[in-house]
């Protein structure tokens, strides 16, 4: 076409272009207010994490139904003055192919931000281990993940390199400390007991909260056993359940307070019973 007959089909044309612009204004609009209360209803369910998730979902959903009214108004425009959008359109895969090869990375990340968001695998406040690595979530993004472990190290991973994630409970796990004592000496052994698990606690950062000794049962006419309960936290777990009893046998040794002949400090998650 001619820019002459560009301008003609503009001035013929013009009336339903105006409506095409109009009904895009208006379609992207009632998406984004829809957009708006759903995140508004989102934050007064008060859950954690659904806060900050429900507004970055809110702002790419938008964003992507946005590009998508607009470019299928520019479509239907170029449609109504009589251009074929078809060498348009392939004009513009080219450049998109081009530019593709360099934004792989990017786009890989971003669609796998995206899907964690919806998916709700993890929120900011959270204590998670993703690739290897424990730590507090601080920040999820649509590119990338900030985590920040017990030591103060900054972690930051791009979604699309994020390969495992382990999502540990809030409120830590609970483990049930059984320790051997001679009846005669189980007073002073529970005190021991205390002093070692708090030294514990400050070289490790184990306890996410405060050990505490529940009671005592027979194990024989000489021993009893000391129950001590115990919160652990997420990302000091493994660590605790290797090398926590064996630091107690051996500091128990050298306080001159071994342990009864035959038995064994040991660790057992708490049983709940259903009532």
């Amino acid at each position: 076409m001619t820019f002459k007959q560009i301008l003609m089909a503009i001035l013929e044309k013009g009336p339903r272009v105006a409506l095409i612009i109009l009904l895009a204004l208006l379609i992207d609009w009632l998406i984004r207010r829809a957009l708006r209360k759903l995140a508004d209803r989102m934050r007064e369910q008060a859950l954690p994490g659904v806060g900050p998730r429900a507004v970055t979902l809110v702002k790419t959903a938008g964003s992507l139904a946005k590009y998508t009214v607009f470019f299928t108004a520019a479509l239907m425009i170029l449609t109504q003055l009589g251009i074929s959008p078809m060498p348009v359109l392939a004009g513009a895969g080219i450049a998109g192919l081009a530019v593709g090869f360099g934004a792989q990375t990017l786009v890989r990340d971003v669609v796998s931000g995206f899907f964690i968001l919806l998916e709700g695998q993890y929120d900011v406040g959270e204590m998670v281990e993703i690739n290897g690595v424990v730590g507090k979530v601080e920040s999820v993004g649509l590119r990338m993940t900030k985590l920040k472990d017990n030591r103060g190290q900054t972690y930051y991973f791009p979604n699309g390199a994020i390969t495992s994630v382990n999502a540990f409970p809030e409120e830590g796990s609970t483990y049930m400390l059984h320790i051997p004592a001679e009846e005669a000496r189980t007073d002073i052994v529970g005190k021991a007991v205390e002093v070692m698990l708090e030294d514990f606690n400050d070289e490790y950062g184990t306890f996410a909260l405060t050990s505490t000794l529940v009671g005592t049962k027979s194990l024989s006419s000489y021993a009893n056993v000391l129950l001590f309960k115990l919160t652990l936290h997420p990302s000091r777990l493994a660590v605790t359940l290797e090398k926590l009893p064996a630091r107690l046998k051996t500091s128990l040794e050298r306080a001159g307070l071994a342990l009864p002949e035959g038995t064994e400090i040991s660790m057992m998650p708490e049983l709940h019973s259903d009532h």
